[in-house]
Order: structure tokens, then sequence, then C-alpha cells
């Protein structure tokens, strides 16, 4: 019985210690899963996750709309300031337009990026979150807000599905930064400014089933792997759906209308 009991006080002490630095590395950590998206009409930010050696990011749709590829930046950190950027190409994989989310493949060395976990709970009204994102790009440092759940289920014209609303803050290049709860697990991401300390986000559970339907589950569920043989698919899909889209978009540049995309 005693030896028991040593194993379990024990444990219990080293799950105790485990929790306590996590705890106090969140915002760290959650900085290190956040990068900035480099388009060739603006900056957004984006959530990383590996899956079987690979990396991949969820961001924004809207950020990454007219484009098939994008730079990614891992904000690198000593002392906890900006000390410089690791830049790598990634390509867009797949756009969920009716949640405005798209998920991205990096191409850099997945050793130096960090993995997310997803939490399915969005929260109640009060509980408090944070936001991670890129103030107007790379001027500014991965900056890191908090705020509380305003409210659940929101719908706006913008918008095709629910969203969450949030307290927080966010600017110019936040679109596609995570939103976490205060365990560190990715309940949302942000996809609309509605003013000060208003701040709407895509909730996993809306992400994980526009996810499901695409066959991309393996990218919200963390016990999945990335189906290899699929990835050049998505990839090819993908520049050939911008090569079509280029037209419309000249036509629409020249002659005004809408271009069919959201």
């Amino acid at each position: 019985m005693k030896v028991k009991l040593a194993v379990l006080g024990a444990v219990a002490l080293l799950t105790g210690i485990g929790i306590a630095n996590r705890s106090s590395s969140l915002p760290e950590r959650e900085q290190a899963q956040t990068v900035l998206v480099e388009t060739e009409t603006g900056w957004g930010s984006a959530v990383t996750i590996k899956r079987g050696g690979m990396c991949f990011a969820w961001t924004a749709a809207h950020v990454v709309d007219k484009s098939a590829s994008v730079k990614v930046h891992r904000i690198i950190r000593y002392h906890g300031r900006k000390a410089g950027d690791y830049v790598c190409n990634a390509h867009v994989l797949k756009l969920l337009p009716k949640q405005d989310i798209a998920l991205l493949l990096i191409e850099g060395d997945p050793s130096l990026f960090k993995d997310s976990f997803f939490s399915h709970s969005p929260g109640k009204p009060g509980d408090k979150v944070t936001h991670v994102g890129n103030v107007f790009g790379p001027k500014l440092d991965t900056s890191f807000e908090a705020g509380v759940v305003s409210q659940n289920g929101v719908k706006i014209d913008e918008e095709d599905c629910l969203l969450d609303q949030g307290s927080f803050a966010v600017a110019p290049g936040c679109s596609g930064g995570p939103v976490f709860n205060t365990a560190g697990y990715v309940i949302g991401i942000a996809v609309v400014y509605g003013g000060p300390g208003i701040s709407l986000y895509v909730p996993v559970w809306e992400l994980e089933d526009a996810a499901a339907a695409a066959n991309l589950h393996w990218a919200v569920r963390g016990y999945s792997h990335a189906p290899e043989r699929e990835l050049s698919e998505l990839i090819a899909a993908r520049e050939k759906e911008i090569a079509a889209q280029a037209p419309r978009d000249l036509i629409q540049l020249l002659f005004g209308g809408p271009t069919g995309n959201k």
C-alpha cells in the first residue's frame, strides 16, 4: 500500500509540475504556434499544426483567396522580443469559403514550427480567451490580446456560418489568428473585426464540420495523419482554380461587376 501511495504521489507531483510549467509559458507557447502569412496583396496570421512529420496551418480564407502559394514567417524571439524571422513558402491547399477558413501546407523545416491542439468547447459568455495575431503585418511583433467570450452563435451578412464574438482587440494582419482558451487550446480562428472590443471568430466545431465534409478531418483532429498522396492533388487543383479565376478578375477590374467569388 505504501508503494502504491508513493507512486500515486509521484505521478500527482509530476502532473502538477507539468501543468504549472504549461500555464506559466502559455503566452510564449501561443505566440510560437502563430505565424505571419504574406500574400501579394497583404498580410494575415495563421495557427500551425503538425501531422506525420509535415507542417500545416489554418488561416482565414479572405487572407489567401487570390493565391495558390504564399509565404509564412515564423517569428524568432530572444528574451521575449522579436529578433528576426524564418521565412518559407507555403501552398494554399483548400479554401472553405462558407466558414472563411483556408488550409496551408508549409514547406519549411517542421522542427521550427509548433503543433497546436483544438477544443470542441466554444466557451460560455464571460469565459476568458486570448487572441494571437500579427498587427500591421511585419511592422510589429506577434501580439497577445486578452478578452472574454461575448456571445455564441452570431450571424452576420458578411459570413455564411455561425460565429462567436470575443472582446479582444484585432487590427489589420490579425485575420486568421487563433483564439485560445485558458488551457491553451485553439477554440476558433479570427475572421471579422466589428469595432473596438468586437471581434468575431469561427468556432472549432464549425471548422471541424467543414473540414470533415471536405475530407480534411485530419487537419483538426490531432490523432490523424495527413494523406500525403492527396496533397499534390490539392495543390494542383488550387493552382488550376487560381488560373481559371484570373480572367474573371481581369474582367471585373476592367468592367466591374461580381467575379462569382466570395
